[in-house]
């Protein structure tokens, strides 16, 4: 697809076109199998040798599928994370993978009940208000080893990235703030520079700023935070690409909005007299499948990338089985 930009502005730090590119739909993949939780989709990465590792945000488990075709993956095991017999879950946003290190994200987020207008009284509704649920599980950080069969090979590792947190003067008051209120909410894992980047769908700061801490899984609390100017929106997922950080943005809570894909330099979007700021390009908008119009896309992998364009497999939370969806997005 020839690019089509015409015009460079400059709106809240954010580079754009007078028309912004299309992102061009290639087609379903298939997920062979049970997909646990299959409608709640939220995260997925690919290792080193082609194994596809998939997450949701409901549940205390992933699954490895084992690629059949460019476009067929098939369920090959899943590797439970925590008790299964719990009643938390981890709220899976993000996975990232190093060769076959597998990193799983929990969402860090405190929750609050949804409404039930049409079982419920007004009173039971204002009670549900006032209820600011905080499960310790969310607050984990997983990692593990898989082997050449994709299968697990160690005993799965666990941190938490809550005491980084609670130590940063900007954080730490948006830790009691349910995460779709605009308290902390993590939805993005990637690897990069041999460093863990977790991407914050909230908060969202003063002037639009995203926060990402770039971090190691050894001594998160010594991660360091950036921000992004995303114009207002959270990060839903990212991945590193060789031109930089793809980033997929759409709104801190759940009303419908547009989900955007976005080009970042990974560099603190702080400005400064003493810094040149390099404002992020929008690649374009995300259109979901006719039949995912009510899903959110929650879960960007990178295909393969060429001199003019990234191939991307997308997921939807709230799709059967995520609705998995590979587009074209031109450089």
């Amino acid at each position: 697809m020839p690019l089509r930009c015409c015009a460079a502005l400059l709106v809240l730090g954010i580079y754009t076109c007078a028309q912004a590119q299309d992102i061009e739909n290639l087609g379903r993949v298939e997920f062979q199998g049970k997909v646990a939780k299959g409608s709640d989709l939220s995260a997925l990465a690919m290792t080193s040798d082609g194994y596809l590792v998939i997450g949701s945000d409901e549940g205390t488990s992933v699954q490895v599928l084992r690629k059949i075709d460019a476009a067929t993956y098939a369920v090959l095991e899943s590797i439970p994370l925590a008790n299964p017999l719990t009643d938390q879950e981890i709220d899976i946003e993000g996975i990232a993978i190093v060769g076959r290190t597998v990193h799983v994200l929990g969402s860090h987020a405190r929750k609050r009940k949804k409404l039930d207008p049409s079982d419920e009284t007004q009173a039971e509704n204002r009670r549900r208000m006032t209820e600011n649920i905080h499960e310790p599980l969310r607050e984990s950080l997983y990692r593990f080893e898989l082997n050449a069969d994709g299968k697990l090979a160690s005993e799965v590792q666990v941190t938490s990235l809550r005491p980084r947190f609670e130590s940063d003067l900007i954080l730490r008051p948006f830790l009691e703030i349910p995460g779709k209120e605009g308290g902390i909410d993590l939805e993005a894992l990637m690897a990069r520079d041999a460093k863990l980047w977790a991407g914050f769908r909230g908060p969202v700061l003063r002037d639009g700023y995203a926060p990402v801490l770039v971090f190691d899984f050894a001594n998160p609390a010594r991660g360091e935070l950036r921000f992004v100017q995303l114009g207002g929106l959270g990060i839903r997922d990212m991945a590193s690409t060789r031109d930089g950080i793809l980033l997929l943005a759409g709104p801190i809570g759940n009303a419908r909005a547009r989900i955007e894909i976005y080009l970042w330099d990974g560099q603190d979007q702080i400005p400064g007299s003493d810094v040149n700021i390099t404002p992020v390009k929008k690649l374009g908008e995300l259109a979901p499948p006719h039949e995912a119009h009510q899903a959110n896309a929650e879960g960007l992998l990178v295909l393969e990338e060429t001199d003019d364009a990234w191939e991307i497999l997308v997921v939807f939370d709230g799709a059967k089985k995520g609705m998995p969806t590979r587009y074209r997005v031109a450089k």
